[in-house]
């Protein structure tokens, strides 16, 4: 059985309303009129594994969602986009298990994989990752990484819009290239506050803009460059926020924090952007020279004091660490920013 519009168009209102106020999962439908893939972001504590083999704390997760031919009675297609580290994650696909048969509901599975992320659901057997299984079996007591109850949240979250700066209440068509216009007496702009929309694009809110966009069914003048410029906007964000987040677990906090600052210049709304940036700023309050490799260990600090010796060649003296990661036990500066990032210090 073919997917048809109706149950593609009820899909799309589904989430729409649901995530429309959750700021820690954000919903972007992509390919298709009504659309048959979504892209979701989770900015939630989970792992991740990078390509030198490195696993790290990380806060934010990608994965897309396709409806396939013969929907719902066949389950979405699920494949992860950044590097989280999971029994049932590999580059290829995320198995769902039956979660799908339980409900054939999007918005339970979009949940459901959130609290696969967050480290609360996960395969014993039979996993897709055997690495991944082996180390989260080995690991019970830093699981879940994140506790959020999705469901309280979603149920009672709210954000609240931005008053309008009155320093901008008056936009230029430039602001959205030559192709951008306005018919008063057009029809289709009858109903929609074009104006309004276009001020929160101004303002560089694009995850709202992309809420206001999803609800309005009514085609008008200039709705493709403002999907257009919402999409990019955000796609680039969460490029950079995703790797502002995995400088920050590996200790490089000052970048990290100007990674963050990079997205706030592209999407000034972007989830969970100002709760990462006071993150960093309460690493520097907390560890102070710890971060940034900017202080050694204890034993380390001895050993340098005893090279002061001029009878101690200085190339016997012991190195200083470069780089340290989330999993290194033995280092307390990783311990420290683990626990730390999973709140727990």
């Amino acid at each position: 059985m073919n997917k048809s519009n109706n149950q593609l168009e009820t899909v799309l209102q589904e989430v729409s309303d649901y995530f429309a106020n959750t700021p820690r999962i954000t919903v972007i439908p992509k390919e298709g009129s009504p659309p048959d893939q979504y892209q979701i972001s989770y900015q939630i504590t989970g792992i991740c594994k990078d390509s030198e083999g490195d696993i790290y704390s990380c806060d934010n997760h990608v994965i897309s969602i396709s409806l396939p031919f013969g929907f719902p009675h066949f389950p979405p297609n699920c494949l992860p986009e950044s590097p989280t580290f999971h029994p049932d994650f590999d580059s290829s696909a995320i198995c769902i298990g039956d979660a799908w048969e339980a409900d054939k509901s999007i918005v339970k599975l979009i949940l459901h994989i959130g609290r696969m992320v967050s480290g609360e659901i996960f395969s014993k057997n039979n996993a897709f990752n055997s690495e991944a299984a082996e180390w989260y079996n080995a690991n019970p007591d830093q699981l879940p990484f994140d506790s959020t109850d999705f469901t309280e949240q979603e149920a009672s979250a709210s954000i609240k819009e931005e008053p309008v700066p009155e320093s901008i209440d008056t936009l230029d068509d430039d602001d959205f290239g030559s192709s951008f216009s306005l018919e008063k007496d057009s029809p289709s702009s009858a109903t929609v506050d074009t104006d309004r929309l276009r001020i929160i694009a101004k303002q560089k809110r694009f995850q709202a803009l992309s809420r206001e966009l999803n609800k309005i069914k009514e085609q008008f003048e200039g709705r493709t460059e403002l999907e257009e410029q919402a999409q990019s906007s955000m796609d680039r964000a969460m490029e950079l926020f995703q790797e502002a987040d995995k400088l920050e677990h590996q200790g490089e906090q000052q970048q990290a924090l100007d990674k963050y600052n990079s997205v706030e210049q592209i999407v000034s709304d972007y989830p969970m952007l100002q709760e990462a940036k006071e993150r960093v700023q309460q690493a520097f309050d907390l560890l102070g020279d710890w971060v940034n490799g900017n202080a050694s260990d204890p034993e380390e600090s001895k050993s340098a004091e005893a090279t002061t010796d001029p009878n101690v060649s200085a190339d016997s003296a012991p190195r200083k660490i470069e780089k340290r990661t989330f999993f290194e036990d033995k280092k307390a500066v990783s311990k420290k920013l683990f626990l730390f990032a999973l709140g727990g210090g």
